[in-house]
């Protein structure tokens, strides 16, 4: 629609109303009413809120959010200020006053460093393996090194010299070439061993240094596990000096155990400077909510918690859609919020 819908009922025809209610739904973000019992449903939570027109709601919205934000201001305010008392008296010895987010803060601190301990011993574990790999592989390339046979000169067997001068004629040119491939072979195989000497040369050098930065690696991780269990120690001794012999799983055990505590340590927080003056902001802001209400001509809704103010001014402007058994309850349903549109989708005669 191009135009914003004004409160009140409108009523639409459609030859296939109930395809028509879903787009409109869809298109205005409104509540979808299909059936009678979902209609009564939806007006039985209407009538829970007060019945206000628009300018209602938007005082009342703002109101509201000035109330919840005081509210949650004071609540950290004093969860704060317990805190603080919690440790001054059990600093000086005035009995054991523990909050609980100090009791759940040291569990989550022995499950931290466990982790971490586990996480530094299995990279030291792998770290340890593959250095003994690494190790292994140096010693056999080493041990190729020494197998490889010396480089021959490759000098020509006696039985192979030249022939005799009174034989050179017709055979000096054979002899040589004899000679010649002789030499080149020997070459051939010389140069072939030069370079597997080389090769492992290399590789020997290689795994060396690999296994000199593994062995950095491990100074460095056994550091961290040495930490970690340090850590974790600590972590340890804190918990049982707070809970005793109980579990860190048994963490909401604890907590209960020391409630009692925290409750009187709220007590005290109460008369913190801090405190009294949230408290005096929060004074304020719930005169303005109930002085808001009777402007409007209706008496302040009592008890009313964050979720129920944050829902009223949802609920309170939120449009309807009605279509089938539910459109015969238009009117109660503008009667219950006058600030919102209420369409009736009805068949086309």
């Amino acid at each position: 629609m191009d135009q914003p819908l004004a409160p009140g009922l409108h009523v639409h025809t459609d030859a296939v109303p109930l395809t028509q209610a879903r787009l409109l739904a869809d298109e205005l973000e409104a509540q979808l009413c299909t059936t009678e019992q979902e209609a009564d449903d939806l007006l039985s939570e209407l009538v829970a809120f007060p019945p206000l027109d628009a300018e209602g709601i938007v005082l009342v919205r703002e109101l509201g959010e000035r109330l919840v934000a005081a509210r949650r201001i004071v609540e950290r305010t004093v969860e704060r200020a317990a805190v603080d008392v919690s440790e001054r008296l059990a600093a000086i010895g005035a009995g054991v006053a523990i909050h609980p987010t100090t009791v759940r803060e040291r569990a989550a601190g022995v499950v931290a460093t466990r982790d971490e301990l586990r996480r530094a011993e299995d990279d030291l574990e792998a770290a340890v393996a593959a250095a003994t790999a690494d190790e292994a592989a140096a010693v056999a390339t080493l041990d190729r090194m020494a197998g490889l046979a010396p480089v021959t000169t490759g000098d020509v067997p006696a039985g192979d010299e030249a022939p005799p001068g009174r034989r050179r004629g017709f055979f000096r040119r054979f002899g040589r070439a004899a000679r010649n491939r002789r030499y080149e072979q020997d070459t051939t195989e010389s140069t072939s061993l030069l370079q597997q000497m080389a090769v492992t040369t290399d590789e020997a050098f290689g795994a060396r240094r690999a296994v000199e930065a593994r062995s950095d690696q491990l100074v460095h991780l056994h550091a961290r596990r040495d930490r970690a269990q340090e850590d974790a120690r600590v972590a340890e001794r804190a918990w049982d000096e707070l809970a005793g012999g109980d579990a860190v799983e048994d963490v909401e055990t604890v907590v209960q155990r020391f409630d009692p505590q925290h409750e009187e340590a709220r007590d005290v927080a109460q008369d913190a400077v801090g405190v009294r003056a949230v408290s005096s902001l929060l004074d304020r802001a719930t005169a303005r909510w109930e002085e808001g209400w009777r402007s409007l001509g209706v008496d302040p809704p009592k008890p009313v918690d964050d979720d129920w103010i944050e829902h009223l001014a949802g609920r309170m402007v939120r449009p309807i859609v009605l279509v089938g058994d539910a459109v015969g309850h238009g009117e109660r349903m503008v009667r219950a919020a006058p600030a919102v549109p209420v369409l009736v989708v009805e068949p086309a005669s």
